[in-house]
């Protein structure tokens, strides 16, 4: 050895299998843990050491229609309303994006 230290960079271990599903568990996860934290400059570990996903199901967002066409006015004269809607497609599962609040618009 010359004497000389030299940075060393994070280093993680890989991830270990996913935990199983059991019956009323919505999630199951994996860990990993740091082989080498940074040392003498090195970069340091700011990585996750646990993720988490739903079991068995994908995530699925929520769909919603195209907006209608504008209906025809309420009113034949003075203070009327025209409004149009969309229909939810496909409702949410699996953690995905919730569905708008707004159906219908005047």
């Amino acid at each position: 050895s010359n004497g000389i230290c030299l940075a060393q960079d994070c280093q993680m271990d890989d991830w270990q299998d996913w935990s199983t599903c059991l019956p009323g568990q919505s999630q199951q996860f994996r860990v990993r843990q740091f082989a080498q934290a940074g040392k003498l400059g090195g970069q340091p570990c700011n990585e996750a050491l646990e993720e988490t996903k739903y079991c068995g199901e994908s995530r699925v967002d929520c769909l919603v229609s195209d907006w209608t066409t504008f209906d025809d006015c309420d009113r034949q004269c003075g203070g009327g309303q025209h409004q149009r809607h969309r229909q939810v497609a496909q409702h949410p599962s699996g953690g995905g994006e919730d569905c708008p609040s707004n159906l219908r618009e005047l």
